[in-house]
């Protein structure tokens, strides 16, 4: 877990954006485009442009989810690209390390069956450019509603942060040199008091939200960003993925007949998954298996 103390480290991986192939489709095995912008640029009409101040940005972020309420409000967690969902579904949720027991049955992790789609519009302040020409702040971390970054002092820290700059949307690329995932990232969005849980049962343990916190607190989303301290970003759904359609594999089945969706020692499916989450090291670049138009 982060402490909260460690140097401020900038990725070119926190700004990118994906355009599709003429004739690309999700079943045609033909690849997106993935392209990066480098610090100090913003994508503009498929180009890399320059950036002289914070820009609004409209790109799709992805979360894995156990099930999916079209009517919730969706705040104060960490969304993900496809490399970051992905990465973090093969190194938490499917593999064997990550099973767990619900009412008698084997799951996943969390029980996440899917991956939902956002339509994600961000657009960070001055204070943060004008200190780090970045179009992107500190990613946060979120448990169950709550900023978790720099624990225990984790409610000052972050509070400094967005006081000083905002309720900023952050970014961080995933750990290198551990998966195929490398260019994957994960963003965070603070929303109403967001130094405290949804509820009063969480694992962290403290009190969930209350309403002085909430008016004090407001958070960074709004339908339209701007770039003032607490207008920084709006999220809509748009649609998911069951992860057995996606894999082509039925993870229950699988899981209580005695198999593995993905053995970490194996770095392979077994007892009746097929490999589609086999060679977890295996360049996103390279032959292998398909991911939403990715090749893995």
């Amino acid at each position: 877990a982060l402490s909260g103390t460690e140097p401020w480290v900038r990725s070119t991986y926190c700004q990118t954006w994906y355009r599709k192939v003429p004739g690309f489709s999700p079943t045609g095995g033909k690849s997106v485009v993935y392209k990066q912008c480098e610090k100090g640029s913003v994508p503009q009409a498929g180009k890399c442009v320059k950036a002289d101040g914070p820009a609004s940005m409209t790109f799709y972020q992805y979360s894995a989810q156990s099930k999916y309420d079209p009517d919730r409000h969706w705040e104060n967690m960490d969304m993900a690209s496809l490399g970051g969902v992905l990465f973090y579904l093969h190194n938490e949720v499917v593999g064997n390390n990550g099973e767990q027991l619900v009412d008698g049955k084997r799951t996943t992790k969390f029980s996440i069956d899917r991956i939902v789609r956002f339509k994600v519009t961000v657009h960070n302040t001055d204070a943060l450019w004008k200190q780090f020409r970045s179009q992107f702040g500190q990613f946060i971390q979120f448990d169950y509603g709550q900023a978790t970054f720099g624990m225990p002092n984790h409610v000052k820290k972050c509070n400094d942060i967005w006081t000083k700059f905002g309720f900023e949307v952050g970014c961080q690329p995933v750990p290198e040199g551990t998966s195929g995932y490398e260019g994957g990232y994960w963003t965070s969005y603070p929303g109403t008091c967001p130094s405290m849980p949804f509820t009063d049962d969480s694992p962290q343990g403290g009190a969930k939200k209350t309403a002085a916190c909430k008016a004090q607190w407001q958070g960074g989303e709004c339908p339209e960003p701007d770039g003032t301290p607490d207008c920084t970003w709006h999220v809509e759904p748009a649609g998911y993925v069951m992860l057995d359609e996606l894999t082509g594999v039925n993870a229950e089945q699988v899981l209580n007949a005695g198999g593995h969706l993905y053995d970490e020692i194996l770095d392979a499916g077994t007892g009746g998954a097929n490999n589609f989450w086999a060679r977890k090291k295996l360049d996103l670049n390279g032959a292998g298996q398909g991911v939403f138009g990715l090749q893995r």
